[in-house]
């Protein structure tokens, strides 16, 4: 999605001074332009939402290597709710907050992973230029991330 569409979505003034669309919103309370913004923003997904997406896919065809490991791994976001990872029983799940004797941990914020998952930023370029920190096991997050690309 175009950036300077996505910062005028998130602006709540983008729905009061939306020009052509201004006559549709002169009627309406702050409230109810509320109301329609978190309604559009929720169909917006972070990096987790796609992440449930290709760990679907991969559940589903059940012949990925990856799915033989038993790991958990820790998403941090500086800007979004952390989650992790858990990779075990031959499937991929994903829970909210945070766990214990992570494998790996991965910070950054929630558009550069989004970006790294739908092929947007290319996750070396992104880790060399400090977007992205890893610390614990690096060649399997190395390895997930071209699982899911695969997914894609």
């Amino acid at each position: 999605m175009d950036e300077d569409f996505k910062t005028k979505l998130y602006s709540t003034d983008f729905f009061i001074n939306a020009g052509f669309y201004g006559h549709l919103f002169s009627n309406l309370n702050i409230w109810a332009v509320k109301v329609l913004y978190f309604s559009i923003r929720y169909y917006i997904m972070g990096s987790k939402d796609i992440l449930m997406q290709m760990a679907d896919k991969i559940n589903i065809a059940g012949k990925d290597e990856i799915l033989k490991d038993s790991k958990k791994i820790q998403v941090t976001l500086s800007d979004s709710e952390p989650y992790y990872v858990v990779i075990g029983n031959s499937k991929i799940a994903l829970f909210d907050g945070t766990t214990e004797n992570a494998t790996s941990v991965i910070k950054s914020t929630d558009q550069v992973l989004s970006d790294i998952m739908t092929g947007k930023t290319n996750a070396f370029s992104a880790f060399m230029g400090g977007k992205v920190t890893v610390s614990g096991d690096l060649f399997y997050v190395q390895k997930l991330i071209n699982s899911l690309t695969k997914a894609k």
